[in-house]
């Protein structure tokens, strides 16, 4: 158990002296911002010499101009857009027509739809009509048959 204790106090002593170091850095640090604010404000502007520029530029990477692309891949870029553009013009030629197919569609559909209705109306007239013709023949079958049996017992009471 001592053997514990002993370990835990030098970690503690470890990591205070890891932070009283980084305290001590940053004191350090801003003891220096310090002077040197202290030194820029107490100087005349004739201390300072105004750098010099053009060594400056010397010292920066110089970026070329570009290369070229080569005629070739622009005719082929070129290539490239035009076969989109025709493209584009299809499609929108394509979108145009569907357009007015889905409309003639619309109008057939429309129409289709007022013929069924024609065509059920029309067969509930033959049904009607149908009818009537039937009630008609079986009105003509009883006279016949009336006229016959009438015929039929006259004929009979005159023998």
């Amino acid at each position: 158990m001592t053997n514990t204790s002993e370990e835990q106090s030098q970690t503690n002593v470890t990591s205070n002296s890891r932070s009283g170091h980084k305290t001590i850095s940053a004191l350090a640090i801003f003891a220096l911002g310090l002077n040197a604010a202290a030194a820029v404000y107490t100087s005349s502007p004739s201390d300072f010499a105004l750098p010099n520029v053009s060594r400056l530029a010397e010292l920066l990477p110089h970026t070329e101009a570009p290369a070229q692309v080569p005629q070739t891949v622009v005719a082929a870029l070129n290539d490239i857009q035009s076969a989109q553009k025709q493209h584009l013009a299809s499609l929108q030629e394509t979108s145009s027509s569907l357009q007015q197919n889905v409309a003639l569609l619309q109008q057939e559909s429309s129409t289709i739809g007022l013929l069924r209705q024609s065509i059920t109306d029309e067969q509930a007239d033959v049904k009607n009509i149908s009818a009537q013709i039937a009630d008609e023949h079986v009105d003509v079958a009883i006279q016949k048959y009336a006229k016959l049996v009438g015929s039929a017992a006259q004929g009979a009471i005159a023998r």
